[in-house]
């Protein structure tokens, strides 16, 4: 028997050794290392009963594991295979025994769930990561010192945190001493971001003194007659559990509640009987929690004991984790509220990544993975992009990065404050039947709450059975639209109209926007700047509109702009992402597609960039339309390609209104280069395409901008010619992102087809939809200069990703690469989205 006092460090390879039988992906190399020797050595039973807890947290860390390991070396290699060069050492100390080893050990998991999936998809910047994990044995001390001697002694290259607030708070402050950046899973509390410190960051979707408020929400919005009148509160005293509390009880008690009773525990309190008595004497209609998962489940079987029946229950930490809430309790869970941040369901970034690798590493099903697992991966997730943004592990840029960058994860996207803190909302669960539901907010409910037996929340009116979303109602919200139904940008400019149908459709059907329905007026401008001018000019001024959205193309979206501005109006618009669009001085007008146009083919000069230099294209032609769009993303492609070593050989700008390109293909054959890029809009890519066939240019690499992303009239038009071409696009039908399964089915519903017949131009639409409802929701308004003001300052979730904008209404984020490969066209690239890897040049001949 190992004693609990002797430092070991163990490289956990257990599961490499069976991939490497399996043939399957190599996990990611873990050491995981023992609490340092106390000063005075525990009874030796003491002793073994923790060291058989941390051997088991640290699972296969056997000494057969580790035999097998020292025999195996070649494992180690296998799994830097994944990624080459030096590995990248990332610590941690983790409560792995001790009070806090159940959320410490499904903390651990996470880590390791997201180290295994970052090695297979190649590592962190191409090499691999190797995770140092320590116990701290949920002590503060412990833990303190297994930070310093990562940091000054193992010389780990990052660090992540710790469970707990308890936890966090001093040992953040061992990170900040050596300037490393301090991304965590679970502290949350006040005391944490109150110190200065600006290295901290909470990888959850907001501070924790938050976690209760949209339990809060939901008490305060029932009837009258079904509200609880008196609530009683029982805390650990723990600075998570108290900033919890302390946020609730204002809530309640400012929506009118009375606490009657409210009691503070030490942490080590196993015997709730006497707070149970007390609380059961007093019969409040609620009684809150402010628990881990131990205490919850002693707290409700004193009240078992005690005869007391709440009307509600709500605990922090204890039913969000399923496994051991569920099975220490039974059918005593029914009913119990919780907040969360996580469900495994949810259709966020990665996440049925992550809950089908969790499985296959620690078994199981979804409902059993811990809440605690999938915040520590969002750790990595956070992690991991800062680190691809500022392409280095440099400590300063990374925390500098951090306060900057807007981040895609499994509890949706993640920014932060000067001091670390998240800028998002927790969701409430309530136990029914065997399993949790999320039951709130309503964007992201999967059921209703079940209200307290033999009461309804309905009004008394009602039969009392489940409603749908209640009808919108009042005076409609009216938005106008001008948009170009005819003319040459129809096509693009039909499909924004049916992105905007599906959105009004989506939100009446769900209760209207503030409550009430929205009429949609869409005029068509013909694809002319001063019909679309007049048109925002009647719209505002005439039919007096509540709001305007905006038209399709750089063209048309300049000049009505001006317009909307000249009136005060918010402009969120679809497609217009020219540099021109933001060098004008607006503050009203937001682009809602992922990044500006002119970076549209910024991830496929990377894609060319990166090529082995034997495949590397030498020679490029540019052949664009005249338009503010596409000019704007050829331009900076022109300057990355010829930075990165190509020659310019060809370069043609022509009128819009060209159909007959056979004078540029002849001119274009003649030089041959290798790659042909294309600034165009549907017909003219077609036109070029045609008209290279023709002259028998047969080009390596093909790009083209609008155009191979409208893919029914795309394939149609130029059959098999299509294959290999590459273009950038902001949106694809099975991206896991904020209602993105919902718009598809909507749309598909509604106008027929498949999901790969949708344009990209009506999830454009759709997406400008989804950030005015929510700009309205944040406000509460309509009023145009409070969503401006909003509009500069808040993130979005949509269906192309979350979004948030700069002070000219630029969008932070970037396209994604597609190429056509078969009947269909798949994301190539970036990395993190894409589908399946791109076809190496040559492609073959159209």
């Amino acid at each position: 028997m190992k004693r609990l006092g002797s430092m070991v460090t163990i490289v956990l390879l257990l599961s490499l050794l069976l991939a490497a039988c399996q043939s399957a992906p190599p996990a990611a190399p873990v050491k995981t290392e023992q609490p340092a020797a106390p000063a005075t050595e525990a009874p030796a039973a003491t002793e073994e009963a923790a060291a058989s807890a941390t051997e088991e947290a640290a699972a296969p860390a056997t000494e057969e594991a580790v035999a097998e390991a020292t025999e195996a070396p070649t494992a180690t290699e296998e799994a830097a295979s994944a990624g080459s060069g030096e590995a990248i050492r990332i610590g941690a100390s983790l409560p792995l025994s001790g009070r806090f080893s159940e959320p410490g050990t499904a903390a651990k998991q996470g880590y390791e769930v997201w180290a295994a999936m970052v090695n297979e998809a190649g590592g962190l910047l191409g090499r691999p990561v190797e995770l140092t994990i320590i116990d701290n044995a949920s002590d503060q001390d412990t833990a303190v010192a297994d930070y310093e001697k990562l940091i000054t002694v193992d010389k780990v290259d990052l660090v992540v945190g710790p469970f707990s607030s308890f936890l966090v708070i001093p040992t953040s402050e061992v990170a900040a001493r050596y300037g490393y950046a301090f991304v965590e899973p679970a502290g949350g509390a006040p005391d944490v971001f109150n110190r200065g410190l600006t290295n901290l960051f909470f990888a959850q979707p907001a501070p924790s003194a938050q976690q209760a408020e949209p339990f809060a929400e939901y008490i305060l919005s029932l009837p009258e007659d079904v509200r609880p009148k008196t609530f009683a509160v029982a805390s650990q005293d723990d600075p998570f559990v108290i900033g919890v509390m302390d946020s609730l009880k204002a809530l309640l008690t400012e929506g009118g509640l009375e606490l009657v009773f409210d009691e503070i525990y030490a942490p080590e309190t196993t015997d709730f009987s006497t707070i149970a008595i007390q609380i059961a004497d007093l019969d409040p209609d609620l009684v809150v929690g402010g628990t881990l998962l131990e205490d919850s489940i002693g707290q409700i079987r004193a009240y078992e004991e005690a005869g007391y029946q709440p009307r509600f229950a709500y605990y922090t930490t204890g039913p969000s984790l399923p496994g051991p809430f569920k099975e220490a309790l039974g059918d005593e869970t029914e009913g119990i509220f919780a907040s969360i941040s996580w469900f495994p369901e949810a259709n966020e970034h990665q996440n049925a990544e992550f809950v089908a690798k969790y499985i296959e590493m620690f078994g199981g099903e979804a409902s059993g993975i811990a809440e605690d697992a999938a915040n520590a991966f969002t750790v990595g997730q956070v992690l991991q992009q800062a680190v691809e943004n500022v392409g280095s592990v440099d400590n300063a840029a990374l925390i500098e990065e951090l306060h900057q960058g807007t981040y895609e994860t499994i509890v949706g996207p993640l920014s932060f404050d000067e001091t670390g803190v998240p800028q998002g909302s927790y969701m409430l669960l309530q136990w029914q039947g065997d399993s949790f539901v999320i039951v709130g907010p309503p964007d992201r409910a999967q059921a209703e709450a079940v209200p307290p037996a033999g009461e309804s929340t309905a009004p008394a009116e009602s039969s009392g059975a489940p409603a749908e979303a209640p009808a919108a109602s009042g005076e409609p919200i009216r938005i106008g639209a001008s948009l170009p139904l005819s003319g040459r940008f129809s096509e693009p400019g039909t499909a924004a109209k049916q992105g905007y149908e599906v959105w009004v459709d989506m939100v009446n059907a769900s209760g209207g926007m503030l409550g009430r329905p929205i009429e949609l007026i869409v005029v068509d401008n013909a694809s002319d700047q001063d019909t679309a001018v007049a048109d925002y000019e009647k719209l505002i001024t005439v039919d007096k509109v509540d709001l305007v959205v905006g038209p399709f193309s750089s063209f048309l979206v300049i000049p009505t702009s001006e317009v909307a501005a000249r009136y005060g109006y918010a402009f969120v618009e679809p497609a217009g992402g020219s540099p021109e669009v933001f060098d004008r001085g607006l503050t009203n007008i937001f682009f809602a597609q992922p990044a500006r146009g002119s970076e549209q083919a910024k991830p496929f000069a990377d894609y060319l960039l990166a090529l082995p230099e034997d495949q590397r294209p030498k020679t490029f032609a540019v052949v664009s339309q005249d338009d503010p769009f596409t000019l704007g993303v050829m331009e900076l492609l022109k300057g990355l390609l010829t930075e990165g070593g190509m020659e310019l050989v060809f370069d043609e700008i022509y009128a819009p209104e060209t159909t007959d390109f056979s004078s540029i293909a002849i001119q274009v054959a003649d030089l041959d280069p290798d790659l042909i890029v294309g600034g165009t809009v549907l017909e003219d890519s077609i036109g070029q395409i045609r008209a290279y066939q023709e002259a028998g240019y047969q080009p390596r690499i093909a790009y083209f901008t609008t155009g191979p992303s409208l893919p029914g009239p795309f394939r149609e038009a130029l059959g098999e010619a299509t294959e290999g071409i590459f273009a950038s696009i902001s949106w694809f039908p099975e991206a896991e992102e904020f209602q993105n399964a919902d718009f598809v089915a909507q749309y598909v519903e509604k106008f027929g087809g498949t999901a790969a017949d949708i344009p990209e131009d009506a999830a454009n639409a759709f997406t400008v939809g989804q950030v005015l409802h929510q700009a309205a929701e944040n406000i509460g308004s309509i009023d145009n200069a409070g969503l401006i003001e909003d509009l500069h300052q808040s993130t979005y979730q949509t269906i192309v990703g979350p979004l948030s904008f700069d002070e000219v209404g630029a969008p932070q984020g970037s396209f994604m690469l597609l190429q056509w490969q078969g009947d269909k066209f798949v994301i190539v690239g970036p990395e993190g989205r894409a589908q399946a890897e791109a076809l190496a040049p040559p492609k073959p001949e159209w």
